[in-house]
Order: C-alpha cells, then structure tokens, then sequence
C-alpha cells in the first residue's frame, strides 16, 4: 500500500506500508536510463567510426571543485591518450598530477560509471556529427549536498 508519494523534480519518495506495518523508503528517478544507454551507444559507435584518435577539445567540468577543475582547458589526444592539458586563459600548461581530466572515450567512460550508479539526474547532449559528448549534469542523490557534476566538452579538432 502506498502512503505517501511526494514527487519533487525528477524523482519520487515512496513510503509503502507492509503487511507487518513496517514502512519501506524507495528513491526513483524519472528519466529512461534505457533510452540513455541506447543513445550513449550509438554516439560511442559514431565516435568510434568519425572520431580522429589524435585531437584535442576544450573542457571545463561544473562542479563545487577546485579552480584548477572549473576552468576552461584545452585538453590534448595523442592516439587515445590525454598527453596535456593546457588552461585556456593564460595558456599555462597543467601539471599531470593536477588533471581531473579526460579523453573523449574516457568521458564516455564517466558516463557509463555515472549510469551504473542508478542516480536520480542523468542529462547528456551528444554531438550529432561525430557522437562525442558536448555536455551532461549527474546528481546521484538530492539527499546528498555538493556530489553534483557537470561538464561542457566543444571544439573537437585535430592537432
């Protein structure tokens, strides 16, 4: 039996009452994490046939970060591998300890993570040409403060 159902953005509480009146909390989310795995792969495979392995992109993730995070960055791709990552407003390249970044499979990659971990906010855009990702907000749970993460990846481009 439900009893209460306090619906709030995109996801419900449910309280349900049981037969031994003990009651059992549920989250849910109201997004099709079906729909999105279905797109995530097709934009993979159209990455995988259009994307060059050697490029570089500019990226900033959207998150309570540290600055070296929140910036825009011009990340660099040597065949699949992220070889630099360089700050786009004063040109200074990052030292590799102080990357949180990653390559354009390495985002599909935070994305598959993100799905696996069943929250409550998943929102991708994909690039229609060549399938990489062009942003994405993740909130695993509204109960938690300041896990939120976003990002904005443009500017595919060969070296």
């Amino acid at each position: 039996t439900t009893i209460t159902e306090a619906i709030r953005g995109p996801s419900a509480a449910v309280s349900v009452k049981g037969a031994t009146s003990e009651s059992r909390f549920y989250r849910v989310s109201a997004f099709d994490w079906e729909e999105l795995r279905a797109e995530l792969k097709v934009a993979r495979a159209l990455w995988q046939a259009r994307g060059p392995v050697t490029y570089r992109f500019e990226f900033r993730w959207n998150c309570y970060c540290l600055p070296d995070v929140l910036e825009w960055v011009r990340v660099d791709v040597r065949d699949k591998v992220l070889v630099g990552v360089t700050r786009l407003s004063d040109g200074n390249a990052l030292p590799p300890d102080r990357w949180s970044h990653r390559t354009v499979e390495g985002m599909f990659q935070w994305i598959e993570e993100k799905l696996a971990e069943h929250p409550e906010v998943l929102r991708v855009r994909f690039d229609p040409e060549m399938g990489y990702p062009t942003d994405g907000y993740c909130d695993v749970s509204s109960m938690l403060a300041d896990e939120e993460r976003g990002f904005e990846l443009k500017s595919v481009l060969p070296p």
